[in-house]
């Protein structure tokens, strides 16, 4: 197999692999444009990044770009979705407005571009997935360490054993 690069100005080099690496573009070709509308690859109007405003058992879980780990995040949307198909917990009556507020304020903090509409601010983010879960976003459980981590100015660190 022949592995020359063949440039424009009559060079060639080997290369063994080439990578395309321009961007992305957001696309759901799976999903009809009825279903989210001809803007929603450049600016999806979800609700918390994940909450359809129109069809209530359509979530996007992940659909979004965290400053800092997008698991944990991901996770808690999990949950709310769960909550939500099973029943234990009411779906908000004002998505699309919520969805839309979203939309303002990432575009007046991050930029207009498609891949800063789905940018979140890690702490924020987890703080408004935890108010949606009826959880405080003080104090989160460490269940393999069993260890609880509460947020009062600086982390401490208490054992389940501890006053």
């Amino acid at each position: 197999m022949d592995r020359l690069l063949h440039f424009d100005d009559g060079r060639a080099e080997p290369f063994d692999a080439i990578i395309w690496a321009t961007g992305y573009r957001f696309g759901y070709p799976f999903l009809d444009e009825s279903v989210i509308g001809p803007e929603f690859s450049s600016a999806p109007q979800l609700y918390l990044s994940m909450m359809h405003p129109g069809i209530a058992n359509l979530f996007f879980i992940g659909l979004f770009q965290p400053i800092g780990c997008i698991w944990r995040l991901a996770d808690h949307q999990a949950r709310i979705a769960a909550r939500q198909i099973t029943g234990r917990l009411s779906r908000p009556s004002d998505v699309a407005a919520r969805s839309a507020s979203e939309v303002r304020k990432r575009r007046s903090r991050f930029g207009s571009s498609p891949r800063h509409l789905i940018e979140v601010d890690y702490h924020d983010f987890r703080q408004a997935l935890l108010h949606e879960l009826g959880e405080t976003s003080n104090t989160a459980w460490l269940g393999f360490a069993g260890l609880m981590i509460e947020r009062a100015g600086d982390f401490i660190l208490r054992s389940p054993v501890d006053p």
